[in-house]
């Protein structure tokens, strides 16, 4: 605002003076010159008011300064109106004598000097609206400058023009000073937005406007050279064209040059924006990919975790199906087996017990199923010879397969050893098989082929058994249950479902992977990866063929703790019927005490129990009485968690009561 200040400051002083030289008779204040126009009294007031205006409105004090607009706007259409109804200016002698008392000098207001009065009034009044406000503030300052070169060439042509006469020097002073200061007043905006810009637009505009003063002033001194006979006139207007033609073609070339700078910058701001862009496309389209592969990936991930949470699942659930289930097989085969005690040979009724004992058989074989995949069957997990053990399934095997199945055997590692138990090994290469059998109603062809591959993440050696055929194949979806207890795509009473649910399990006992891969129409292949081992000679297993030889001892004290009352009344009847003296419980405390009572000399515990578990009884009965043999009888198999307990056997549910004697009888002589 200070050129506003200044500006509007320079215009009040004139204004000032101007008064000062009507109010005490001085008419080198009202006419600088004798001969030149004098101010006249409203002019005078309308520069006094519109410089406070001006100054006003720079303070913020917005109202007071659009009221003395206000009152330059109204007295200078008053004027002009008087020059349209009278042809002359009335208003100003009006004012001198009715309002100022003044007598004497008292100058009249040229047209052009209320035109550029309203003007800057009109551009203080609508300073918000920049396109108003310039054009307005522009009037005066074209009328203004057009006066004062008039008077600064001398040219009384140009001052004598019917628009132009009359306006004082220093009227034509004053309104420039206030057209310039109108048009800063609000320097956001407008023309003067353009001109303070830090951008290069701004820059031109500031040269372009100083180059401006270049022709007023070069005309002067042409015309004073010309007043002074040093030059004629049409060598004047020569210089004159000269001198500000090649100030302007250089200020062209200049601005010309600096916007192809801009052109070139712009150009090459798109070119590295587009760079960026087309780069961060890229980006895009690269994280996209990466993005779709991860959430594949994830989804793969996710789906086998929900596979694997799925199979656990189900594997608690069949584990604890088999406990009640081999508990009811025990109850049924322990009471065929005293029945066949107390039946004669010859008994037609006998017959009847053999087929008992075989679907008794036929059950256990389901639950040692579920059991393996539950994985809650202890297995016997040791250095096993693959080899040997394919070679030993494929005579199992090829008996069940029928003439139609050629089967195939590929061991390519004759020498390599795998952590797995063998037996159950057999039992999964002839589950495959048979559901490979099934698989080509047709027939077909199965190969087994053994090799050393590598297993997880690290790629650690194994022992990989692959079971393939060429059979209908399997789905996604059929594959991805295929592992399920009880899932089956057979007819109904055509399959368990326990097949491959067996394998899986035993599998992951064996702490190995089991993939399948299939394909509708295109076959199956199971692949079993067994870590790889060492090779080690097996010492003959004498423990169990002295058990077996050992006969039943007689008039020894045995307590059964079971909370199954009909595997307990089997085990306790069998017992006595073998001479031993039994004490019985049906939990694990009352089982305890019963220990401290009978002083068995060998403790027969169930593994599952309510409250007290049997490792947990046999803990604290070991605790008691130190040397206490303890044989473990269990459905549910999870033998883990007995190998905390000294010196103990375990006996899988349903078992011969034969074996049970002789077991105790040969752990009760050893102690």
């Amino acid at each position: 605002m200070k050129f506003v200040h200044a500006f509007s400051g320079i215009a009040l002083l004139i204004g000032a003076l101007a008064g000062v030289g009507y109010a005490f008779d001085i008419p080198a204040l009202v006419t600088l010159r004798p001969g030149y126009p004098a101010i006249s009294t409203v002019t005078t007031l309308c520069i006094v008011l519109l410089a406070g205006s001006l100054f006003a409105s720079s303070i913020g004090r917005r109202t007071a300064g659009v009221a003395l607009a206000a009152v330059v706007a109204g007295l200078s259409i008053l004027v002009l109106a008087s020059y349209v109804l009278i042809g002359t200016d009335q208003v100003s002698g009006v004012l001198s004598t009715h309002v100022f008392r003044l007598s004497g000098m008292a100058g009249r207001t040229s047209r052009t000097t209320t035109v550029a009065l309203l003007g800057i009034a009109v551009s203080i009044l609508f300073s918000g609206r920049s396109v108003v406000a310039d054009l307005s503030a522009g009037v005066g300052v074209v009328l203004s400058t057009v006066a004062l070169l008039g008077y600064a060439y001398g040219v009384h042509d140009l001052s004598g023009i019917a628009l132009f006469s009359n306006m004082a020097m220093q009227t034509a002073i004053a309104i420039f000073m206030l057209s310039i200061a109108s048009l800063v007043l609000r320097p956001d905006l407008g023309w003067a937005a353009v001109v303070a810009s830090s951008y290069a637009a701004g820059g031109v505009a500031r040269r372009q406007l100083g180059f401006m003063l270049v022709p007023p002033i070069v005309g002067w001194v042409l015309v004073q050279a010309v007043y002074l006979h040093r030059l004629e006139v049409d060598a004047a207007m020569a210089l004159f064209v000269v001198i500000t033609i090649i100030p302007m073609a250089l200020l062209v070339l200049k601005d010309g040059r600096g916007q192809i700078a801009l052109e070139d910058e712009r150009k090459s701001r798109n070119e590295a924006l587009a760079d960026v862009m087309c780069q961060a496309q890229q980006q895009l389209v690269d994280q996209s990919r990466q993005l779709k592969a991860e959430s594949a990936e994830r989804a793969k991930v996710e789906a086998a975790m929900y596979r694997a949470q799925r199979l656990e699942a189900v594997g608690h659930l069949t584990g604890g199906i088999a406990h009640d289930f081999n508990n009811l097989l025990m109850t049924i085969s322990g009471n065929v087996q005293l029945l066949k005690r107390k039946m004669p040979a010859d008994d037609p009724l006998s017959k009847y017990t053999v087929n008992l004992a075989g679907a008794v058989a036929k059950g256990a074989k389901v639950t040692q199923q579920l059991l393996a995949f539950s994985r809650s069957q202890k297995l016997s997990i040791r250095p096993t010879p693959m080899e040997a053990v394919i070679v030993s399934a494929r005579e199992l095997i090829g008996n069940s397969l029928g003439p139609t199945v050629t089967l195939r055997l590929q061991v390519e590692a004759a020498d390599a050893w795998a952590l797995c138990d063998s037996d159950q090994l057999e039992l999964s290469l002839l589950n495959l098989a048979l559901n490979s059998k099934d698989a080509m109603p047709e027939g077909g062809v199965i190969d087994i082929r053994c090799e050393r591959w590598h297993m997880g993440a690290n790629g650690a050696p194994c022992v990989r058994v692959l079971v393939t055929d060429n059979g209908q194949g399997m789905s996604p979806e059929v594959a991805a249950r295929a592992a399920e207890p009880f899932f089956t795509t057979k007819e109904k009473g055509k399959g368990t479902g326990l097949g491959l649910a067996q394998v899986y399990g035993f599998v992951m006992q064996c702490r190995g992977e089991f993939t399948i891969q299939s394909e509708p129409g295109a076959g199956t292949t199971i692949d079993l990866r067994f870590p790889e081992t060492s090779p080690v000679v097996e010492p003959p297993d004498s423990e169990r063929a002295a058990l077996e030889a050992l006969p039943a001892s007689t008039q020894r004290r045995v307590v059964v703790i079971d909370d199954d009352d009909g595997v307990r009344d089997v085990i306790v009847q069998g017992l006595r019927d073998e001479g031993y003296l039994v004490g019985e419980a049906s939990d694990g405390e009352s089982g305890l005490k019963r220990i401290e009572d009978f002083s068995p000399a060998v403790a027969i515990i169930d593994f599952l129990m309510p409250g007290l578990n049997g490792a947990e009884v046999a803990r604290i009965a070991q605790a008691r009485n130190p040397g206490l043999p303890i044989v473990f009888v269990s459905g549910y198999s999870d033998t883990l968690a007995l190998d905390g307990v000294s010196g103990a056997i375990v006996l899988r549910k349903p078992f011969d009561i034969q074996t049970l004697s002789r077991t105790v009888g040969a752990v009760i002589d050893a102690t």
